[in-house]
């Protein structure tokens, strides 16, 4: 049996007597260690001698009370709510089962640590007071308490960004999404990937776990106004847009970034991590986003993070850096500041990069960089990452005899360029052309293509070759990203084409911009023949169908181009057929119209009264406008619109005297026996 040195001294630690009901975990039988030497070399802040209760193993049942001194003359109590049967926070120790205690006041936890039924450690996460306390046991029962950085184990009150007063962003790109709320709602960046990283935008309820000691959380979905429960156009851009950014951000590790409850509900608690981005922060305090550290796999018990921060250019980052944590990252910190905001268009996702271009993960390259491990070497963000969920396959060659071949046209193909810190990365991809054509090709980040300005994780450089090497075009890295595109027509000859990419910083030099380390990302593909013009026509009535002889009918044709190139100006025909079917062969009447030049995406409407019924038998008949076919047009079968039906009645009638009804009523009568039987309502 474990021989006990436990002396409580209630009146010395300012204990109540209302204490005496709780169990103490451990006591201080000496003064505090003289190692202060010892521990500044091992990255703590001081150490206590201390020793455990004399059979408190046997008594740490689900909704025991633990009291625990702690240095400075205070306690805490805590109460255990959970047994995990593997390790917490702490995984460098012998241990095949964890206690874990929720502290009744303020935020934070104690992890107890046991090996075959004996207590071989502890952790107290105090984060209302930002301290930690660890401490080893021998098998008497003897041990040092140390206290340790808060950094090592959760996320110390990353920086709270008010949204009017972050870095100039703009409003709603030009060229970027607005998903509607269905779309948003089940994004994924990597569908039937085992691992999940679920951003989650909904709101809810949290219960049970070591957040907020167990209490429940209401949550509120997340919002940039006091209406929190509908999503404005600019909540929804950016609500997409920071899913964007963090899905660059683990572009190449096996995860899958989603905003899809249902794909979270399905993955097994060790393969799925979560963080909430929410309005309501009462429950913890003024913080920007907060997680622990290196818990993915271990289950919900720590496996959500939190997120307060909303605006455009600190969400996406808030959330990859708050995920870090949870795949086991610290803080990429400088001698003045703990988190490291960059410089010129480059920060560190691990520090605070609120309103870089390009936000990445760090080795500590950058200028006066705090080294974060004891044994001197700077923390690697992209191998621990790995090391957590895996590395993504490579999906295409770096060679010409591997390179991906390409049947055109390729529209908006997404690829994944690794960065050097997980192996240097080139994709090679190939197309043939039969015969010369005009191609049109669009390449480069997907942000930056959609006109985002901030957030990438990849600068590129691509190049289009021939069969020979030569250079057709070229893709030279550059700042903000979207420059980074390379969006051109070219005119070229039939053959064998190369496109070659690869991560290229537009600065290598890390004082004013960044090294190859982390530079990767996701890039997008367009290549497609060039269209031409498109002339489109469709057409509708404006008056009625059924008309007398000798009146009139009213066609409206409308005009698109649907190409690419300006169609040149043309004349708009109009012809008769007895049949839906109408062509340019049919009988054509004498009315036109001049259209004008029409550049790509423009429409126009144009009305026209046709004087056909002199010309045609009772009964049905169809009208269509056609456009003569301009010069390069794609393809001329939808210069005619569909016939019209437009029916001409026997008999005698006034067709204005008629309600809307009778007419509907005469209309359908008529198609149906060819005998118009118009009733008069004067």
């Amino acid at each position: 049996m474990r021989r006990s040195r436990t002396v409580l001294l209630i009146a010395l630690l300012g204990l109540s007597t209302a204490t005496l009901a709780s169990e103490f975990l451990f006591s201080f039988p000496a003064e505090k260690v003289d190692n202060t030497k010892a521990a500044a070399s091992q990255g703590s802040l001081a150490k206590w001698a201390v020793q455990l209760s004399n059979g408190i193993e046997q008594r740490l049942e689900k909704g025991k009370t633990l009291s625990l001194s702690l240095p400075g003359n205070r306690y805490i109590d805590s109460e255990i709510r959970e047994i995990l049967p593997h390790a917490g926070l702490i995984h460098d120790a012998p241990i095949d089962e964890t206690r874990i205690a929720n502290l009744k006041s303020g935020h934070g936890s104690v992890e107890i640590y046991l090996q075959d039924g004996t207590i071989t450690g502890m952790l107290v996460l105090d984060m209302s007071r930002n301290e930690v306390f660890r401490a080893r046991f021998d098998a008497s029962g003897a041990g040092v308490l140390i206290q340790e950085n808060p950094d090592e184990y959760y996320c110390v009150r990353y920086p709270a960004v008010i949204p009017a007063t972050q870095d100039a962003a703009p409003e709603i790109a030009n060229t970027a999404p607005i998903p509607d709320l269905e779309t948003l709602k089940h994004l994924q960046s990597k569908p039937g990937v085992a691992n999940i990283l679920y951003i989650n935008y909904w709101g809810g309820s949290y219960t049970g776990t070591a957040w907020n000691n167990g209490n429940t959380i209401d949550y509120t979905p997340f919002s940039q106004d006091s209406d929190t429960a509908n999503f404005s156009d600019q909540e929804r851009h950016d609500m997409w847009l920071a899913w964007a950014e963090t899905a660059e951000d683990y572009a190449p590790f096996n995860i899958n970034v989603t905003t899809d409850a249902d794909v979270y509900a399905a993955t097994p608690e060790n393969q799925r991590v979560q963080i909430i981005a929410t309005t309501t922060s009462d429950w913890y305090g003024n913080a920007g986003g907060v997680a622990y550290v290196g818990i993915f796999g271990w289950g919900d018990q720590y496996g959500t993070g939190w997120v307060w921060n909303k605006g455009p250019s600190s969400l996406g980052m808030t959330i990859s850096h708050e995920s870090g944590h949870q795949m086991g990252l610290h803080h990429d910190g400088n001698p003045t500041h703990e988190y490291e905001s960059g410089h010129g268009s480059w920060g560190p996702i691990m520090g605070g990069p609120f309103g870089r271009s390009y936000a990445q993960w760090s080795k500590g390259e950058y200028p006066d960089a705090v080294i974060k491990k004891d044994d001197g070497i700077q923390e690697d963000d992209l191998v621990i990452i790995r090391s957590a969920v895996g590395e993504f396959a490579d999906e295409a060659g770096d060679s010409s005899a591997s390179a991906v071949q390409l049947a055109l046209p390729v529209i908006e193909k997404t690829g994944i360029l690794r960065p050097e810190g997980l192996g240097k990365d080139i994709d090679v991809y190939s197309f043939d052309l039969s015969s010369p054509a005009s191609v049109k090709v669009r390449i480069g980040p997907p942000l930056g293509i959609q006109g985002e300005s901030m957030g990438t994780s990849l600068s590129l450089n691509a190049q289009l070759v021939d069969e020979a090497g030569g250079v057709i075009s070229s893709l030279s890295p550059s700042s903000p990203p979207p420059s980074n595109v390379l969006q051109e027509t070219l005119s070229l000859d039939a053959g064998r084409y190369e496109l070659i990419l690869k991560p290229l910083s537009y600065d290598p030099n890390w004082n004013t911009g960044f090294g190859e380390y982390a530079n990767g990302g996701y890039y997008s593909i367009t290549i497609e023949k060039e269209r031409g013009p498109d002339l489109v026509t469709s057409a509708k009535i404006t008056n009625r169908q059924i008309i007398s002889p000798g009146q009139d009918v009213t066609l409206v044709a409308t005009i698109s181009n649907r190409g690419d190139i300006e169609a040149s100006a043309t004349t708009l025909r109009y012809y008769v057929a007895d049949s839906p079917s109408v062509t340019q062969n049919n009988l054509e009447a004498p009315e036109t119209q001049q259209i004008d030049a029409l550049t790509p995406g423009a429409a126009i409407d144009i009305p026209q009264s046709l004087a056909i019924s002199p010309n045609l038998s009772a009964g049905h008949h169809w009208v269509a406008g056609c456009v003569d076919p301009v010069s390069g047009e794609s393809q001329t079968t939808n210069n005619c619109s569909k016939g019209v039906e437009v029916v001409i009645a026997t008999g005698t009638c006034d067709a204005a005297k008629f309600s809307v009804n009778q007419q509907r009523y005469a209309d359908y009568h008529f198609l149906k026996s060819e005998t118009a039987v118009f009733v008069s309502d004067s």
